[in-house]
């Protein structure tokens, strides 16, 4: 079925302007980067949405589309709001920051540290496009945002000698780019503790930067 912009804000398609402005505003709370960093996909979706439910022309178009019974034109239409919208554009990854603690001492020797780190992945159904083969509907697995939720466990090596504040940059390792985007990277930040890295308590899940 095509993406239901009026189901994405849960409101019906006969609402108000107050009503879609209203249903936005408690969307955009809950999803905003600021309050839930992995939501950063579905926030920008969502403006998008609400861009076009806004917009008198926009909406009337959508909406004459969206009671369409000519089958034959819906995957070209939604390749064109896709197109209008700026979804279909190379999206980069977001870069990614973890903090890494180790004790004093261990800053003589270099060693390597085993980290989980919270991320996300290309979409394995999706393939990072977010919508389904059809064009027609937004992925039911990433629900539309060509990524999905993942933890990755890696091994980072930290050189003899470095600084207390000092980050490690490991290119390519942040979040997924899309399209054709190229992958964020990660940033290892290097600060002491009084209690070994490997024997603490679960580590800071990492967060994406902005």
């Amino acid at each position: 079925m095509p993406l239901d912009y009026y189901g994405i804000l849960g409101i019906a398609p006969n609402a108000s302007t107050a009503e879609i402005k209203r249903a936005f505003r408690r969307r955009a709370h809950v999803l905003h980067p600021d309050r839930n960093p992995l939501s950063e996909e579905r926030f920008i979706a969502l403006c998008r949405v609400y861009r076009v439910l806004a917009d008198a022309e926009l909406r009337s178009r959508y909406d004459a589309m969206q009671g369409s019974e000519a089958s034959a034109v819906l995957p070209a239409f939604w390749r064109f709001w896709r197109r209008l919208l700026g979804m279909d554009h190379p999206e980069n990854g977001s870069d990614l920051c973890f903090r890494l603690e180790v004790e004093p001492d261990d800053l003589r020797h270099e060693r390597s540290y085993r980290i989980e780190l919270q991320t996300h992945r290309v979409c394995p159904a999706c393939g990072g496009s977010a919508k389904e083969r059809s064009e027609r509907a937004a992925c039911a697995l990433c629900d539309g945002s060509g990524r999905q939720a993942a933890i990755e466990r890696l091994a980072v090596r930290v050189p003899a000698g470095i600084e207390p504040g000092t980050r490690i940059r490991l290119r390519g390792l942040g979040g997924p780019g899309l399209r054709g985007g190229s992958d964020g990277d990660l940033f290892i930040e290097i600060a002491c503790q009084s209690t070994s890295a490997e024997h603490r308590d679960p580590p800071a899940r990492g967060k994406a930067r902005g």
